[in-house]
């Protein structure tokens, strides 16, 4: 490394650990909002081991950070596609999965040592603590950037790849719109979650954030958010894939609800998971109908707006206007 490489990464960590805005902005955080109480960041961060990996803070690599449960289907597709974006390293929280996410994640991290994983056996929904404490762990790592993002969603640029548009903007913030897929049949159920077919719901859905790592930050329920103060700007587009098959849609409610309730989350947090959890086999069934056909479900607080033609919208690199630009223009 040299010398003004050095230099730059000393300026980094000096800034980091000494920033009073921020150290404020973390200590309030946690005096005013009960939901992200210091016993439940504490356990977190007592409880995820993160032994092995680097410490070399001020870096400039791209980290995507995520926690994760039974998410067998989609977790390889989604790491895959996030090298591909040219991010540096992943870093994921598995939480008591048991449909095989497990065993997927310890087969990627002995192939490739950009993949780290770690857990958490606390059955409670504890997203935003864990999110954080990965978060944090990942700038003492190395990380200049960091993408929280969940299993079932693609991150997108709407120009070239992603690692790219994060190194080209100055603002400490960026925003990525999400657009939900609906899946077009049951049929290709066997193929990759990348090559299935799906519409494009043209609904507008709260934004996530990508953000420059920093010691202090503490990241928002759902990853929609973030504490670090300056300005934000548009990267791209998030491709969600909440609901892909009618047996992980009762699995997702399932888990969900269970962690609401171990995490003494109030009946307004995750509503929706409870109110699926709550259903039967046939009623289960015919959401999973009535979502593949683009109709409204509001006890499942599932608003689609107008749903597009058919299309293999994973299969690209770059997110460009309808469909977006094919991998083989890439």
């Amino acid at each position: 490394m040299s010398p003004r490489a050095v230099t730059a990464r000393l300026r980094r960590v000096v800034s980091g650990v000494f920033d009073l805005y921020q150290a404020k902005a973390w200590l309030s955080a946690y005096a005013i909002h009960r939901e992200r109480s210091l016993r439940d960041a504490w356990g977190v961060w007592r409880r995820m081991s993160t032994r092995g990996l680097p410490i070399r803070p001020g870096g400039s690599e791209i980290w995507a950070i995520s926690t994760v449960r039974d998410e067998a289907d989609i977790i390889e597709s989604v790491i895959r596609h996030l090298f591909h974006q040219g991010v540096d390293h992943v870093l994921i929280c598995d939480h008591l999965s048991t449909d095989g996410t497990t065993e997927i994640l310890a087969r990627l991290a002995s192939a490739n040592r950009r993949v780290h994983v770690t857990s958490d056996a606390h059955p409670g929904h504890l997203q935003m603590d864990r999110i954080t404490r990965l978060a944090q762990r990942a700038w003492w790592a190395g990380a200049g950037w960091i993408v929280p993002f969940d299993a079932d969603e693609f991150w997108f640029a709407r120009t070239g790849l992603l690692a790219a548009a994060l190194r080209n903007v100055s603002a400490p913030v960026l925003r990525a719109s999400v657009v939900n897929l609906v899946p077009v049949s049951d049929e290709d159920d066997d193929l990759d979650v990348a090559d299935r077919l799906y519409r494009c719901d043209s609904g507008e859905f709260a934004p996530k954030v990508a953000f420059r790592a920093h010691p202090m930050t503490l990241i928002g329920p759902g990853n929609h958010g973030v504490n670090l103060r300056g300005t934000i700007a548009d990267v791209g587009v998030i491709a969600h894939l909440p609901y892909r098959s009618a047996v992980q849609m009762a699995r997702k409610f399932r888990n969900g609800a269970a962690g609401l309730d171990e995490a003494g989350d109030d009946a307004t947090i995750g509503w929706h998971w409870r109110a699926g959890a709550a259903l039967g086999r046939s009623e289960l069934d015919l959401a999973w109908r009535q979502l593949r056909a683009g109709e409204s479900i509001p006890a499942l607080g599932w608003m689609p707006g107008a749903l597009g033609p058919p299309g293999t919208w994973l299969a690209a690199w770059t997110w460009v206007g309808e469909p977006p630009q094919s991998r083989s223009g890439a």
